[in-house]
């Protein structure tokens, strides 16, 4: 019952595969395939390998998953690192365990004595942009099945934190606004339209703040009017207005000043025609006059290391008119060596309990109209309906492949020649491999930033040493010192649930672990988590990541660029680099 294709594993957080009972080898190639594609984008696997790791190892697709070379399997009479791993007081009896050899990934737990000698057991490796995480035991059969630890022992290998996955109950504060997940509040901020210039609205001005403070575009025109939200306090006011006029005012003005109390039949409709005019001004210029608007924004992720690319965009569409929309797109990648393998384009859902929510409970019956994704003729929705003055969430995305001697069709020394030292921190240079300049590029490795200058022209390569850097959680959390006198006293600036700076919110989005996760944003990123690269910092990989004028999507409304004329819009690129160590 396995999906034959990847996008069946979009809703998975994490596979565990487990190799102890066989069942596995009934996993027709298909299967393999889509999973294969699932974890290279993203995707996060536990790979249990006990008793069978020789069987295992001459399976082909499984045993390309290994971070390491297959030695032996063995029984191993005294785990006592193991049993240190899991705090446990039971002891662990012997257990089969698969010897790996030539190990590519971190190694987090070993078997056997305490001393040196004993062998990894547990190794986090990266794959792609996904996780393996290998895992020398087979943990759904005895006896590690039946040892009283071995629920501290998942709890201590998935970096668990007991009060998020024994509690389902959001936070207070999520729910409050509407949205319980990052990708939630990033949607809000692209559904807001304010005032703009043409400059920004090509993304090119908003970064130098020029288009704001000015309100003119670089080409000299006006700035587009945004759209405006009336608050109800001045709709009940003006209702309130209207009451006094055709009551008591009317009556007054009849009475004192005419006489005649029938001309009611005329001042009534008078008042009513303006008021209905007034309404329809009032409107009008609420909306701004332009018929639709987009926000939108592109993440492009390169894996120099293997050649994988993914892209993914967000977009907000608002159209002033009610009508049938046909929506397509088109990947515009700053590397031509890049070739588009697969992709999607569909409405994005709205987490959380909030209106229009997955988990609202709603009474509201679905429109009578349809609307169709295409999935064999690329970027495609048809007759996608809107009603007038709303809006449609929009997510967009396409993976691809780098040709297998991309790293010979690049100049020398493209990749970059990143040492770290003895102190985690990174030595030599870096290039930047795109077609395009990075505009503040940054370089981070394990805990650090390296700030890399203003702009990084195409193939430009600049060295690592005295780059000013800062610890990556302290430029995450805005942490700053509240007492001059000690600089160790400091504290985090807290996240705020309200924040619609979307370069901010990108900032923590992709390195949401770093940051702190849910414990600092009280947010999750379960619906998208494999945006967020935080465990191939770890991993100990660089990632050279910058912003970009040129969108890597063009978004067609009705057969023409919406991209080009978007009211706001950002795009931004990460390129995993290898690290070497001394």
């Amino acid at each position: 019952d396995l999906p034959t294709d990847s996008r069946g594993w979009s809703g998975v957080g994490r596979i565990t595969l487990a190799t102890g009972n066989g069942v596995w080898r009934e996993v027709t190639d298909e299967q393999w395939n889509a999973l294969d594609l699932w974890l290279r984008h993203g995707g996060e696997l536990l790979l249990m390998v006990g008793r069978n790791g020789e069987m295992v190892s001459q399976n082909e697709r499984l045993s390309a998953w290994f971070p390491g070379q297959f030695a032996a399997t063995e029984q191993v009479s005294e785990n006592p690192t193991l049993e240190d791993y899991a705090s446990a007081e039971a002891v662990l009896p012997p257990v089969m365990i698969t010897q790996l050899t030539e190990i590519d990934g971190r190694v987090e737990a070993r078997y056997g004595s305490r001393g040196r000698t004993s062998g990894p057991v547990i190794i986090r490796s990266p794959y792609g942009f996904g996780v393996i995480l290998y895992c020398g035991l087979d943990l759904d059969q005895d006896p590690v099945q039946s040892w009283e630890a071995r629920g501290r022992f998942v709890e201590q290998m998935l970096k668990l934190r007991r009060a998020d996955w024994m509690s389902n109950e959001s936070p207070n504060r999520g729910v409050t606004y509407g949205y319980s997940e990052m990708s939630g509040q990033l949607r809000a901020a692209l559904d807001s339209y304010e005032s703009r210039g043409n400059a920004e609205s090509r993304g090119n001005a908003e970064s130098r703040g020029n288009a704001e403070s000015s309100g003119e575009a670089e080409s000299g025109g006006k700035a587009k009017r945004g759209v405006r939200v009336l608050a109800f306090s001045v709709v009940a006011a003006g209702l309130v207005v209207y009451l006094v006029i055709i009551g008591p005012l009317d009556f007054f003005f009849l009475k004192r000043f005419v006489g005649k109390m029938e001309w009611t039949w005329v001042t009534f409709p008078l008042v009513l025609l303006v008021t209905c005019g007034l309404i329809l001004g009032v409107h009008s210029w609420r909306l701004g006059g332009v018929p639709t608007r987009l926000n939108q924004v592109d993440v492009v992720d390169l894996d120099l290391v293997d050649g994988t690319v993914r892209g993914t965009t967000w977009a907000s569409l608002f159209t002033s008119q009610p009508g049938v929309f046909e929506l397509s797109a088109t990947p515009h990648c700053a590397m031509s060596q890049v070739v588009v393998t697969d992709h999607s384009l569909i409405w994005q859902g709205h987490p959380g309990k909030g209106l229009g929510g997955f988990q609202a409970v709603s009474g509201v019956r679905w429109a009578d109209s349809h609307y169709a994704v295409s999935t064999d003729k690329g970027f495609r929705v048809h007759r996608m309906p809107l009603a007038a003055a709303s809006s449609r969430s929009l997510i967009a995305d396409w993976r691809g492949r780098l040709p297998s001697d991309f790293s010979a069709e690049l100049p020398s020394g493209t990749i970059g020649t990143l040492t770290e030292n003895s102190s985690s921190m990174l030595e030599g240079t870096v290039t930047n491999p795109l077609d395009v300049a990075l505009i503040h590029p940054i370089l981070v490795h394990r805990n650090t930033i390296y700030r890399l200058g203003e702009r990084l022209r195409p193939r430009q390569r600049v060295g690592i040493a005295q780059r000013p850097r800062r610890a990556l959680e302290w430029e995450l959390t805005r942490r700053k010192n509240y007492d001059a006198n000690q600089t160790r006293s400091s504290t985090n600036t807290k996240w705020d649930p309200l924040e619609q700076d979307v370069r901010r919110l990108m900032e923590v989005m992709l390195h949401y672990d770093a940051a702190g996760g849910s414990a600092y944003t009280e947010l999750g990123q379960r619906y998208q988590a494999e945006i967020d690269l935080s465990q191939h910092l770890e991993l100990g990989r660089a990632i050279l990541w910058g912003e970009v004028k040129e969108p890597t999507i063009r978004l067609n409304i009705n057969e023409k660029d919406a991209t080009t004329d978007a009211e706001r819009h950002w795009a931004f690129y990460r390129v995993i680099l290898p690290v070497e160590s001394e």
